[in-house]
C-alpha cells in the first residue's frame, strides 16, 4: 500500500473563523490594511472584495460542514466537477502523469490545519466581547467529520492526519500540559476517543511569538517545544507575509520570519518543523513600493509609515533564504508548498533554488521540501484543487523529486517511519 500526502490543506467550516475580529482590526487599521491589499495579493480581504467568482467559490466551501468539504476534494480529484480536466483519483487512487511522470499512490492521505483561532483581545464593537471558537469544540468538530468520512466512504481514497492548533501564549501552562497529554498521549487520549493527532500548528499573524522576551510566555512556549521534540511531534508554521492577521505588519513580519524560530532550534535542535509555503513574500520592499506609499500618503506624514519601515527591516534576508540555512543546519527542518503552487512560477523557482545548489546543499533541500495545496484558501488563485493537483504534476520537477515530496518526505516528517 502507497501512499501520497498533501501535508498543508484545511477542513474550515466559516463558523471557525473569527470574522469579527479580523474585520475589526482590518477597520481600525484602515490605512495599514489599505497599504497591505495594494501591495500583495491578500488572500483574506485582496481576493475576496476583488475576485468576486473566486470569492464565493471559497465561500461555497467553507459554508459546508467538514465531512462535506472532505468529500468535495475527492470529488474534485476525481472530476466531478470540471470535464475539461481529466481525473486525477478513481477508486484505485491517485495517479500523476504528467511531464513524463508515473507516479501513482493506492491512497491519499489529508493533513488538515486546525487553526487556533481563540483570540482573547476585546473587540471595539457594541457587544465587545470576542465570540468564543473554543479549540476543543472545533478540533472535535474536525474530528466528527473524520469519523463520518470513513462511515459515508469506507471504499474512498482518502486518510487523514489532522494537526491540532494551539497559541500557548493564550493558555495557562496547565491548559496547555492537559491538552498535549489528552491528543498526543497514548494512555490519556480520553477527549478524543479513539482518533489521534500528528501534529501541532501555530500561526505567528494571529497573535503567537516564537521566542517571546517575556519569561512566563517563553515559558509556555518551552513547554510545547520541549513536549514535541520530545515525543518527535511536528510542528507546522505558517510562513508567508498574507493571510489571518490580527497584529501589525510590523509584528507579524516580526513573528512569522523563520529568523524567529532560530534561538528555539539552538535550544531545541531536533525539534521537527515545517516553516509552511516556502517563506513565500509577496509585499514588495524597494522603490516600487515607496512609491506607492507616496501617492497614498502624499508624503505628508512625519512619521514613516510602520510597515514600509516594517518590510525594509524584517525583509533584510529572504524567509526562503533563511530556510534553507535551517535545513542545512538542523536536520529535522522542512517547508512546504502549499498556496504557492497555484502559480506555475512557484514550481520554477524551486526547480531554480535545487539547481545553483552544491550537491551536499541539494541533498538535504530534496530531503526536507513537502506538498501542500493549502485548500480550500488556495481557491482564490485556483478554481479546484484538481488544477492545484494538476499544476504540480505538470511542472518541470524531476519526477524522483516529485514523490519525495508526496511520499517519502512527509512519512520521516510525520514520524511514520524513520528512514
Amino acid at each position: 500500500m502507497t501512499y501520497a500526502y498533501d501535508c498543508h490543506m484545511h477542513v474550515l467550516p466559516i463558523n471557525h473563523i473569527p470574522l469579527s475580529a479580523y474585520l475589526d482590526f482590518a477597520i481600525s487599521n484602515g490605512k495599514e490594511e489599505a497599504f497591505a491589499q495594494m501591495t500583495t495579493q491578500n488572500y483574506v480581504v485582496d481576493g475576496i472584495l476583488k475576485k468576486k467568482g473566486d470569492a464565493l467559490n471559497l465561500v461555497n466551501v467553507v459554508e459546508r460542514r467538514p465531512y462535506a468539504q472532505m468529500a468535495l476534494y475527492e470529488d474534485d480529484l476525481r472530476a466531478s466537477y470540471d470535464e475539461k480536466l481529466s481525473p486525477l483519483a478513481d477508486e484505485n487512487g491517485i495517479t500523476l502523469a504528467g511531464e513524463k511522470k508515473n507516479l501513482h499512490y493506492d491512497r491519499l492521505v489529508l493533513c488538515p490545519q486546525i487553526m487556533d483561532f481563540n483570540l482573547p483581545e476585546k473587540l471595539g464593537t457594541y457587544y465587545s466581547d470576542a465570540p468564543a471558537h473554543d479549540i476543543r469544540t472545533q478540533a472535535r468538530e474536525i474530528l466528527e467529520g473524520i469519523g463520518e468520512y470513513k462511515k459515508k466512504r469506507p471504499d474512498g481514497i482518502l486518510e487523514f492526519r489532522p494537526f491540532l492548533g494551539i497559541n500557548p501564549l493564550n493558555y495557562d501552562l496547565n491548559y496547555i500540559q492537559d491538552l498535549l497529554d489528552e491528543s498526543f498521549c497514548a494512555r490519556k487520549m480520553l477527549f478524543w476517543k479513539k482518533t489521534r493527532f500528528y501534529g501541532i500548528k501555530v500561526y505567528p499573524p494571529l497573535g503567537f511569538d516564537p521566542n517571546p522576551d517575556d519569561l512566563l510566555l517563553m515559558e509556555k512556549c518551552e513547554l510545547l517545544y520541549t513536549f514535541c521534540e520530545e515525543h518527535k511531534i511536528p510542528i507546522v508554521t505558517h510562513c508567508d507575509d498574507q493571510g489571518f492577521r490580527v497584529l501589525t505588519m510590523e509584528e507579524s513580519f516580526k513573528f512569522t520570519s523563520p529568523g524567529r524560530w532560530a534561538p528555539v532550534l539552538e535550544r531545541h535542535p531536533e525539534l521537527y518543523i515545517d516553516f509552511a509555503h516556502f517563506g513565500q513574500q509577496y509585499h514588495k520592499g524597494g522603490t516600487g513600493t515607496k512609491g506607492l506609499k507616496e501617492k497614498l500618503f502624499g508624503g505628508r506624514s512625519k512619521n514613516p509609515f510602520e510597515a514600509f519601515r516594517a518590510m525594509n527591516e524584517y525583509r533584510q534576508y529572504e524567509w526562503q533564504t533563511e530556510i534553507l540555512a535551517l535545513m542545512i543546519r538542523y536536520p529535522n527542518v522542512y517547508s512546504d508548498m502549499s498556496f504557492g503552487g497555484s502559480d506555475k512560477e512557484c514550481w520554477m523557482n524551486l526547480k531554480s533554488v535545487l539547481d545553483r545548489a552544491g550537491d551536499d546543499e541539494r541533498r538535504i533541500f530534496e530531503s526536507r521540501i513537502l506538498f501542500g495545496t493549502d485548500w480550500p484558501l488556495n481557491l482564490v488563485k485556483v478554481p479546484n484543487v484538481l488544477q492545484y493537483w494538476h499544476g504540480f504534476s505538470e511542472s518541470p520537477l524531476d519526477p524522483d523529486f516529485c514523490d519525495r515530496m508526496l511520499r517519502v518526505n512527509p512519512e520521516r516528517f510525520l514520524s511514520i517511519n524513520s528512514k
